[in-house]
């Protein structure tokens, strides 16, 4: 799921969550740089969970960096937050994706294969809209 700035969605407009997942990985990231390429980004879930993918060209959060700039993340795993804080990514911030309170603010908010792992999807939805409020009231 991609949020960027405006307050839209991105989806297929068929079955909201399941686009991205149809497509083929190299299209996928396509469609990524489209939304991302020389804007500031939050990469809610930017673990991804696998250490192992942290070197590979296809780590999503890597991807991002390599595309947008600034790019802060943010996830729940608290090993693995701490594991690429000491591999000098030290712009991932532990934190619930569900209440992300932090103060800076981004063009886009990317939740890519987060949702499904949220107890309260809904709540992400909130908090991510009301970031964007006051990025808005900002400028």
């Amino acid at each position: 799921m991609v949020i960027e700035g405006k307050n839209r969605l991105f989806h297929s407009g068929k079955r909201p969550g399941k686009f991205l997942f149809k497509i083929h990985a190299g299209e996928k990231y396509q469609l990524v740089r489209k939304f991302i390429s020389g804007k500031s980004v939050l990469d809610v879930g930017c673990t991804g969970g696998d250490p192992e993918a942290y070197s590979s060209e296809l780590w999503v959060h890597g991807f991002i960096k390599r595309h947008a700039k600034p790019v802060k993340g943010l996830d729940l795993n608290k090993a693995e937050v701490e594991r690429l804080n000491g591999l000098g990514y030290d712009e991932i911030a532990y934190g619930n994706a569900e209440d992300f309170g932090l103060h800076r603010t981004s063009d886009v908010i990317f939740s890519g294969d987060l949702i499904e792992h949220l107890y309260n999807p809904g709540r992400f939805l909130i908090f991510a809209e009301d970031f964007f409020i006051v990025a808005k009231m900002k400028t």
